[in-house]
């Protein structure tokens, strides 16, 4: 089990890709903890244990998966327990930790959690708003004969 990998991945593609690198064991212990508690914070289809160092017995290696838990919540929630909202102007789902936006935010919004409005989205709005209030003004002088 000597530096063993875990990967999230929505493949099952073996070996892994290096981007669904969840988790790698540090090389150099034989014999890590009976009970190991790794936290991947990642979603996907396949949770694919990955080792790839031969056994001496040259014929690969060998482990026995007693129990796995794999525990979430659902895409809008987060927390200990999810029983915190993930930011509305998230694209997608959070950190089920830190209720960061894993995918970015919507068109507007910046920040970790999506919360502060772009310079660029209100000056788009005001812009809008301008072109609106002008073409009214120019319609309502028109109609009362005005230029």
């Amino acid at each position: 089990m000597d530096g063993f990998e875990l990967y999230i991945s929505n493949t099952s593609t073996i070996p892994p890709s290096a981007s669904d690198l969840c988790y790698q064991d540090p090389p150099g212990y034989p014999y890590p903890d009976i009970i190991q508690t790794i936290s991947c914070n990642q979603l996907g289809q396949y949770v694919i244990y990955y080792d790839d160092v031969l056994a001496p017995s040259k014929r690969g290696s060998i482990i026995e998966l007693c129990y796995v838990a794999i525990n979430g919540c659902p895409s809008s929630q987060y927390g200990p327990i999810c029983n915190r909202t993930c930011p509305s102007n998230c694209h997608g789902p959070c950190d089920l930790e830190t209720g960061h936006c894993i995918l970015g935010c919507l068109n507007g919004w910046i920040g970790e959690i999506c919360d502060q409005v772009t310079i660029a989205w209100l000056l788009n709005i005001f812009i809008i708003s301008y072109i609106t209030y002008r073409n009214t003004s120019c319609m309502t002088r028109m109609e009362h004969g005005k230029q």
